[in-house]
């Protein structure tokens, strides 16, 4: 039998018309998608465009599943943030300590000693300053016979310091006593907020991307999550309206986290307090850098629940940050130490030697 005429002149009259349907609808979308991407960009809005870091700054931190971020081992040389200014060394020793002194200023091999650790973010580390200038050196030099060790790492928040701690307390030789350094900036760090994952994606130097965070359970619980990053869409470099759309996913999956800093805030600082008090170790937050009414907060929240504190929250002015950065400078850092040392001496602790 001969096929007909019909069956070989192509697709049915129906079958064009939901071709022409077809096409006509992707064509409509694409246009769509042009007008919007031309409105956007008449509204200032741009395609993904990174930030350029502070070219000085070498990478000094490695990813980790857990964490996030660690630093890397080794000395780190970053170039003057200023004309004529200083080069900064910071060391990191192989289990990613900065280091806090040498071999005349730290307990010898086999001496007995209490080990002190210092946790938290930048400010802890001591960012942006050489080594022997960190509070955690110069209370090394004063208090002789303990073994300060400095874990404070770049952009941690409470969450990540509280993981850090849980590591180091698993770890042979736990230290009696943990001074946390907190700085308000760690609250958004401590969910996972945009204004916090934005920025790091923006800069995406280092490996500094991927952070952990905490939410709240229905029943007011801790929930962990692992490390996240700010979403991440294709051709975003390219369109202002992948861009737009990308920032609206996040706003809608995410965007509720921030709403949850403080209560979560106070769950994390609750949760180091049992965690120290569990291994036979003193806990203490160092106030560090706070706004007056969030300050009078955490001091009313820390003093109810009995968890000891010591207010270093000095104001950081011209005169007391790193020219060229925003860290608090080697003076400052004295200062700190000087609020610090009434609490070793609290424990037991005596200047110097003994």
């Amino acid at each position: 039998m001969q096929p007909s005429v019909h069956s070989l002149s192509g697709p049915s009259a129906p079958g064009r018309r939901l071709l022409f349907i077809a096409i006509a609808a992707l064509l409509g979308v694409l246009l769509s998608c042009v007008a919007a991407e031309v409105l956007l960009r008449l509204a200032g809005r741009q395609p993904w465009r990174r930030l350029s870091g502070k070219e000085n700054e070498p990478t000094m931190h490695e990813p980790d599943p857990r964490l996030g971020w660690k630093p890397m081992p080794g000395e780190h040389v970053i170039a003057p943030y200023f004309p004529g200014g200083p080069t900064i060394h910071l060391t990191f020793l192989p289990d990613g300590t900065r280091r806090t002194g040498d071999a005349t200023t730290r307990p010898a091999n086999g001496q007995p000693h209490d080990k002190v650790a210092f946790v938290g973010g930048s400010t802890t580390q001591g960012w942006a300053i050489d080594d022997d200038e960190t509070f955690a050196w110069r209370l090394q030099q004063q208090f002789g016979a303990l073994d300060m060790v400095n874990y404070g790492v770049t952009a941690y928040g409470t969450y990540q310091t509280l993981l850090l701690m849980e590591q180091v307390f698993a770890a042979p030789d736990p230290p009696r006593m943990v001074f946390y350094g907190f700085d308000e900036e760690h609250e958004a760090r401590n969910v996972g907020d945009l204004k916090w994952l934005l920025p790091l994606a923006l800069i995406e130097k280092g490996n500094i991307i991927s952070t952990p965070y905490c939410t709240l359970g229905d029943n007011g619980a801790l929930i962990r999550h692992a490390p996240a990053t700010y979403p991440r869409f294709p051709l975003r470099e390219y369109s202002a309206l992948i861009t737009f759309l990308q920032e609206r996913y996040a706003n809608a999956t995410g965007g509720y986290r921030s709403g949850q800093a403080r209560a979560v805030t106070e769950q994390l600082l609750i949760e180091m307090q049992r965690l120290a008090a569990e291994h036979g170790s003193r806990f203490c937050v160092v106030l560090l850098h706070w706004s007056p009414e969030s300050k009078t907060h955490y001091v009313e929240f820390l003093s109810q629940h009995n968890i000891d504190f010591v207010d270093c929250a000095f104001p950081l002015t011209g005169d007391t940050r790193v020219h060229g950065d925003h860290h608090a400078n080697g003076p400052m850092n004295a200062r700190y130490a000087e609020c610090i040392a009434p609490k070793l001496r609290a424990a037991g602790h005596t200047d110097g030697g003994g």
